[in-house]
C-alpha cells in the first residue's frame, strides 16, 4: 500500500525536518540561540535531510519495474556498442575504461 502513496514515511520526514529548520532559523533571528549553536544544529539537520533524501531517492530506483530496467540496460549498451564501433582508439580506450571501471575478478590470480 505504501509504494502506491509514493513513500509517506521518508516524504513526511523530510516536510518535519523543513519545519525543524525554520523553527532552528527563526529561533536564531529572535536571538534565542547562539550563532555556534545555531550552525551545529543547523549542519545537523541538514546531513540529516541529506540522508532522507538520498533514500527516497533510492525507493523511487527501485519502484522501477525490471522489465524496465532491463529496456533502461539494454539500451545503453547498444549505445555503447555504437560509440565503440564509431570512436577513434583514444574514445574507445575511454569507454572501455569507463564500461568495466566496477568489475571485479575473483578465483585464483
Amino acid at each position: 500500500m505504501a509504494q502506491h502513496l509514493g513513500h509517506p514515511v521518508p516524504k513526511l520526514h523530510l516536510g518535519q525536518l523543513q519545519g525543524r529548520l525554520a523553527r532552528l532559523t527563526d529561533a536564531y533571528i529572535d536571538r534565542v540561540i547562539e550563532r555556534e549553536v545555531f550552525e551545529e544544529r543547523k549542519a545537523a539537520l541538514l546531513m540529516e535531510r541529506k540522508g532522507v533524501g538520498e533514500h527516497l531517492a533510492n525507493l523511487e530506483d527501485q519502484r522501477q519495474s525490471i522489465p524496465d530496467r532491463l529496456a533502461e540496460f539494454l539500451e545503453l549498451a547498444g549505445a555503447a556498442y555504437l560509440a565503440y564501433e564509431m570512436g577513434l582508439s583514444e574514445e574507445k580506450r575511454d569507454l572501455l575504461t569507463t564500461v568495466i571501471s566496477n568489475r571485479q575478478l575473483g578465483g585464483k590470480a
